[in-house]
């Protein structure tokens, strides 16, 4: 998943530390993150986003391709079926 939580922090000026404190979050899974390890819970997402001050969509944006006239997540749906 990308996201931009980085690009967020930094542009706030604040460490890894200071959005864990501000958060609630603790700074292993800010890193983890960061660095696509793991991809947050929606409740992890709502609060890394109200300590930046930021709507969670921004940060973890939902990527939509359009295939075929339809709407597919970017998680990779085939619009013709079976396995790409």
């Amino acid at each position: 998943m990308n996201n931009y939580l980085r690009d967020y922090r930094v542009k706030k000026l604040m460490t890894q530390k200071a959005l864990a404190k501000a958060s609630g979050v603790s700074q292993v899974t800010i890193s983890f993150i960061e660095n696509n390890l793991s991809e947050p819970m929606e409740l992890t997402k709502q609060k890394l986003a109200r300590a930046l001050k930021v709507d969670p969509e921004k940060l973890f944006p939902t990527k939509i391709q359009k295939r075929s006239g339809k709407l597919h997540a970017a998680a990779g749906i085939n619009p013709k079926g079976g396995d790409d």
